[in-house]
């Protein structure tokens, strides 16, 4: 019996840019061909499935380290342009399809 190919993940980070009907576009830095670093557009679809969580700084995080990070549950919905994500994707028919999201929001300053 044949094993069924593994699929490669891809993860990619960015500030969101544009969130469109069942995608988002993150502008992620590239690689730069001069002084200035290059900024490249990617336009990720999501699926129902998609997990997406919220990254919060917290007194002591998920993991027991202070200032760790403490996983939300996000909706789809609620993401926006300005958020910081990461995204582990695969490639399939052609385009670039989240698995899971995980967003940082900025804190409003004091």
């Amino acid at each position: 019996m044949l094993a069924a190919p593994a699929v490669a993940a891809e993860k990619h980070s960015g500030r969101i840019v544009d969130v469109r009907e069942g995608a988002i576009v993150l502008e992620e830095l590239g690689a730069a061909r001069g002084p200035e670093p290059a900024l490249q557009k990617r336009t990720v679809a999501l699926q129902p499935q998609t997990a997406v969580t919220l990254a919060e700084r917290s007194d002591q995080g998920a993991d027991g380290w202070p200032g760790g990070f403490r996983p939300e549950p996000l909706s789809v919905q609620d993401l926006r342009p300005g958020d910081f994500a990461t995204v582990t994707a695969e490639r399939a028919d052609g385009r670039l399809v989240a698995r899971d999201v995980t967003v940082v929001r900025p804190k409003a300053a004091p």
